[in-house]
């Protein structure tokens, strides 16, 4: 299931966190070329629990919820089917578990730490509250900028990293007037479906 996140011109919903909604994709196809600035995602919220939880994710009790998803950067794609990338994703999300989850003696307060997927910073008593931030990158391993050739076949957009810690990425994709969607894997693989405005 993937949660809307922010509401846009290609239809991502409207609406925001975990537990319910839809966030369809869009392949129509398109002419890429040009710079896009990335304003609005949806996240594969299963994909996302599953990485967040880790070892966690056999607890008896423990839960994700809040999920929502900021994207910022842009990516540019060249006439002679080159682009260049750097975007990522903060994704914002609460954590609940009970305190038999963690190590003897332990209370939810001293309870910070890292998860699979970013981390989080607890309270409670019996229960932990755990809010946290997870980043996701698109088309890159790191921080770094990517870059490589990209390739379209009918509605789908392939990209082959060439530079720097680039990575192979691509899905289905959409140009309609100035917006462009477009559904990446990300790193580490998520899923997720992103909305650009052409500069």
């Amino acid at each position: 299931m993937f949660i809307p996140i922010v509401a846009a011109s290609l239809g991502c919903g409207g609406g925001s966190g975990g537990g319910g909604g839809s966030c369809p994709g869009h392949a129509c196809g398109g002419d890429v070329v040009g710079s896009w600035l990335a304003t609005s995602a949806c996240v594969d919220d299963t994909a996302f629990t599953k990485q967040l939880l880790g070892s966690y994710a056999s607890c008896s009790g423990v839960s994700v919820n809040g999920i929502s998803a900021m994207p910022y950067g842009e990516v540019a794609f060249a006439s002679d089917s080159t682009y260049t990338i750097s975007i990522g994703a903060d994704v914002q999300f609460n954590l609940t578990l009970p305190l038999s989850c963690l190590p003897s003696g332990s209370d939810c307060p001293s309870a910070d730490f890292t998860l699979g997927l970013g981390a989080a910073s607890c309270n409670g008593t019996q229960t932990c509250n755990c809010p946290g931030v997870a980043p996701i990158n698109f088309g890159t391993s790191g921080d770094a900028n990517g870059a490589g050739t990209y390739s379209t076949s009918g509605t789908m957009l392939s990209l082959t990293g060439t530079a720097n810690k680039s990575v192979d990425d691509g899905g289905p994709y959409c140009v309609q007037g100035d917006s462009l969607y477009l559904g990446l894997a990300g790193v580490p693989a998520i899923g997720a479906n992103l909305l650009f405005e052409k500069q």
